[in-house]
């Protein structure tokens, strides 16, 4: 029996579907909301399909479709996949000049997004195996999806160290948080040609669909659109854009999503008795969580990140969600594990009423509504208490991995599908009268993360 509240997430996802039309072929995927992000996400749509699969397998295997359709003879998948002809939203698919590398006539970002492809498409297939359904689909994905996990491993790890590197804010979808400030402020707006600040200024268009209280400040805004007119002008040649950018970050992040992935489309190699191949992509996973060990700095109680931009080394702090993400892929060691605990027990830390904030609440760059400093967000959330359950013999993990999941799902289910909530419930509450619902209503990857934690996690929610 479906509740109303599963009806509530699936009527959601399918009103904020779209059907595009493009050299014969129809691609059908969800848009994350229909207030400003009219087109495909990367990662939001990895985690639709995880929601989906248990109710409509063939909206959930569309989402991957449309995702690998646009994808590179060198792997790559962009972060944004465009179709809606709209002006709604800001860079439109024109301003990344990446046509050219379209094998389908559709055209993505030349950017990334977090690697959340083998971690959906191995839910996926444990889900329909649990069923007793056929994993046919799956198998037909599975050589892209390894040509995507080459691409980040050969342009992305260029060194071997097991850490990848972004080269742009927006690929880690965290666009605007307070990790990246040390190394953006180190691009001189000086440098920026006027035409860049022209085209933010005459174009930008979250400001008009939202509100500036929880949008990146227009100096950010400039730098972002400078390294993408820096990379169009290198073609999006990843080895000539990491020689010249000014952002390369060796991102914790990110890559302890990106071992995750190589566990789980090892998990899809073993189960079709693909041995080497699944021993080949558990060796990458582990030699990214000892790499993510090493990033551990005793003395500030928190994982390293790198600017490696221009032969550099210079490890970057912040006191961020990030911080916590090598408990995802089980990287986390023991003794670094307690200190985390604590962090996230700590109410004046990340122990708020709503867990878990963005930003540590008692750091001086918190904010209560900017993107990705302060707010929590469901996506965080899931991250964090999955990394937990892995976990299974420590019973302080296994206590705090239950009550987020119950607090996660309630949160979505009482205020409902938000984009992002007011960890404190109420401190926001003269931003926006929502009952500490911040940034866009009707938010599809919301909707999708209370179907997922609803399914998997059904015992504990009930």
């Amino acid at each position: 029996m479906i509740s109303d509240d599963e009806l509530r997430a699936l009527k959601l996802l399918k009103s904020n579907t779209n059907v595009i039309k493009t050299n014969g072929k129809t691609y059908q995927r969800i848009f994350p909301t229909r207030k400003y992000y009219v087109h495909q996400w990367f990662w939001d749509s990895c985690i639709h399909a995880m929601g989906l699969i248990y109710y409509e397998p063939q909206r959930a295997y569309a989402e991957i479709i449309s995702l690998l359709g646009v994808q590179w003879k060198n792997g790559f998948i962009g972060h944004i996949t465009y179709g809606n002809k709209t002006n709604n939203y800001f860079p439109n698919e024109e301003l990344w000049e990446t046509k050219k590398f379209s094998q389908t006539g559709v055209v993505c970002s030349g950017l990334c997004n977090p690697p959340l492809l083998a971690i959906s498409l191995n839910h996926i297939d444990e889900v329909l195996r649990d069923k007793g359904e056929a994993t046919d689909t799956v198998d037909s994905f599975l050589d892209r999806v390894i040509l995507y996990h080459n691409y980040w491993k050969r342009f992305r790890d260029r060194e071997d160290s097991g850490l990848l590197t972004l080269i742009h804010p927006w690929e880690s979808g965290c666009d605007n948080s307070p990790r990246w400030d040390n190394v953006m402020e180190n691009i001189d707006l000086k440098v920026i040609p006027q035409r860049i600040i022209d085209l933010v200024k005459n174009n930008r268009k979250d400001t008009r669909a939202g509100t500036m209280a929880n949008r990146p400040l227009a100096e950010y805004y400039y730098r972002y659109l400078y390294l993408i007119d820096l990379y169009k002008q290198h073609q999006w040649d990843t080895d000539a854009i990491l020689d010249i950018t000014p952002f390369a970050v060796k991102d914790v992040q990110v890559s302890s999503i990106w071992a995750k992935a190589n566990q789980s489309l090892a998990a899809l190699m073993k189960r079709r008795g693909k041995i080497k191949e699944a021993d080949y992509f558990s060796s990458l996973a582990e030699q990214t969580n000892e790499a993510l060990r090493n990033c551990w700095d005793e003395k500030q109680k928190a994982y390293k990140n790198f600017d490696v931009s221009h032969g550099k080394k210079d490890a970057i702090y912040s006191d961020t969600f990030a911080n916590f993400m090598p408990l995802y892929s089980h990287a986390a060691s023991d003794g670094q594990v307690a200190v985390l605990l604590k962090q996230l027990s700590d109410s004046h830390t990340y122990g708020s009423k709503y867990p878990i904030p963005s930003v540590s609440l008692k750091s001086p760059f918190f904010e209560i509504a900017r993107y990705w400093r302060g707010p929590t967000w469901p996506i965080v959330n899931l991250f964090i208490l999955e990394g937990l359950k892995s976990y299974s013999d420590n019973e302080q993990c296994q206590k705090l991995f239950k009550e987020l999941v119950k607090k996660t799902a309630d949160m979505i289910r009482t205020i409902g599908f938000y984009e992002t909530y007011d960890p404190n419930i109420g401190l926001a509450d003269n931003y926006q009268n929502t009952l500490s619902g911040m940034g866009y209503e009707e938010f599809s990857w919301s909707a999708a993360i209370y179907l997922y934690l609803k399914n998997k996690y059904m015992e504990i929610m009930n």
